[in-house]
């Protein structure tokens, strides 16, 4: 009788080391998950905030077009979920630079969370030429 139950204590004390093991598994993959999703989101913003700051470096568009909204461009893919411009927003900030006829530039992707709450993804910074020239 004896010998019944201690296999019987044997069995229970391995299904508790089975259930914890378990749960810092499933904690670690969720753990895990999350990490992943931050990386995709912050490759998202910063893919957001480098276009801006090559389309402002080249001309094709100014701080003030681009500040706001990311609208979807036309010819893109915007079916892709992760590529998707919706939530996100640019905050472009111009300063002038120690440099003569150059500006402080900072680009920062902004991502609006379910329920209000935004978080900064990405901030870019450089120094551009000042497109409105040396006065």
């Amino acid at each position: 009788m004896k010998r019944t139950g201690s296999a019987l204590l044997e069995l229970l004390l391995a299904l508790a080391i089975f259930v914890v093991f378990a749960i810092v598994c499933v904690r670690m993959l969720d753990q895990a998950s999350a990490t992943a999703a931050s990386a995709v989101e912050q490759t998202i913003g910063m893919d957001f905030c480098r276009t801006a700051m090559v389309k402002i470096e080249i001309g094709v568009a100014t701080p003030e077009t681009l500040s706001g909204p990311v609208r979807a461009e036309a010819g893109s893919s915007a079916e892709t979920p992760r590529r998707s411009a919706t939530g996100w927003e640019l905050v472009i900030q111009t300063e002038p630079s120690d440099v003569e006829g150059m500006v402080n530039l900072s680009v920062e992707a902004v991502r609006e969370l379910p329920g209000g709450a935004r978080r900064s993804a990405a901030r870019l910074y450089g120094v551009i030429p000042d497109a409105r020239g040396t006065p």
